[in-house]
């Protein structure tokens, strides 16, 4: 669940970012969904950030259940590339908040 938990602190801190502070998204793909976001009818009322957040935990949740076999057969291996998915999300959710935070 550490990847569910730090890919949604990732797209929360990127939403919160870009919807309330008007922070810019520096990788395409994010910045593509994002913006994806921003298109669409919602965004006057709950902003385009919100996309960003169910791709980013419908991703995880999609690779955890990738990985469930993996983890039954090989759980060491399993864990440890399960714990570098996470550190993908996690180290960005808490740079922004940090980032956040210091500004």
């Amino acid at each position: 669940m550490i990847v569910v938990f730090g890919h949604t602190v990732d797209g929360v801190s990127t939403a919160i970012g870009y919807d309330v502070l008007g922070a810019g998204e520096e990788v395409p793909l994010s910045r593509l969904i994002l913006e994806a976001g921003e298109s669409l009818p919602t965004a006057e009322y709950i902003g385009g950030g919100w996309l960003f957040i169910l791709v980013k935990v419908g991703l995880a949740l999609v690779i955890l259940g990738l990985f469930k076999e993996y983890v039954e057969e090989r759980p060491r291996q399993a864990r440890t590339l399960l714990a570098g998915v996470a550190a993908l999300g996690l180290g960005p959710g808490i740079h922004n908040v940090l980032l956040f935070i210091a500004t």
